[in-house]
């Protein structure tokens, strides 16, 4: 395509709700700095339900994510999030954000299947590990709520969704661990979903 941010409008456009448009627009433009860019395609996956772009600019590949529709369980500290967990070098680097319009553009890491990893599956642990404790390192991330209570509601949300009494057993098992397990707010770390 080699056409600058404004040349390629056609091509994301008809992938974000038009409502984003500007947004995006104005993320592309600092990230790029109305450079050229080659290609945009979807990235499929994920959970958050945002809208994923690889973006080749410049021959290097970056993704930019479009929150299209706002959860009402999406974490609202989720960019300070990922500015600590980029800082700390654990979670791509980050070109642009806009936490108002949703809008975040990355570093694109490229997919590698786990069995490829150098050393094999324990060296593939070992590093998973290493970066686990420089995030936990980090500064506590901004507490969203007792993750305890999140739990709870996202299990009365799928309750709903299957037949009467499925789920019982297991939240029988989620309230004997909440239970159980001792709860310190002032000695949390900073995780995916913790």
């Amino acid at each position: 395509m080699n056409a600058g941010v404004h040349g390629m409008t056609k091509s994301w456009q008809s992938l974000i709700p038009e409502h984003l448009h500007a947004a995006v627009h104005a993320g592309l433009t600092a990230a790029f700095d109305a450079g050229p860019i080659d290609s945009v395609e979807p990235v499929s996956g994920g959970a958050s339900g945002a809208t994923t772009l690889r973006v080749q600019a410049g021959k290097r590949p970056f993704l930019v994510r479009v929150e299209s529709v706002r959860s009402p369980l999406r974490n609202p500290h989720q960019y300070i999030c990922m500015r600590v967990a980029a800082e700390a070098g654990v979670a791509p680097r980050l070109h642009y954000v806009d936490d108002q319009a949703g809008v975040a553009i990355m570093e694109f890491i490229e997919p590698r299947p786990l069995h490829t990893y150098p050393g094999g599956a324990l060296e593939c642990v070992r590093a998973l590990g290493r970066l686990a404790a420089r995030l936990q390192a980090t500064a506590a991330f901004p507490v969203l709520l007792d993750y305890r209570v999140l739990v709870r509601r996202l299990t009365e949300r799928l309750q709903t969704r299957f037949t009467p009494g499925l789920l019982d057993p297991h939240r029988a098992a989620l309230e004997r661990l909440c239970a159980s397990l001792p709860w310190d707010a002032s000695r949390h770390v900073s995780s995916h979903n913790g």
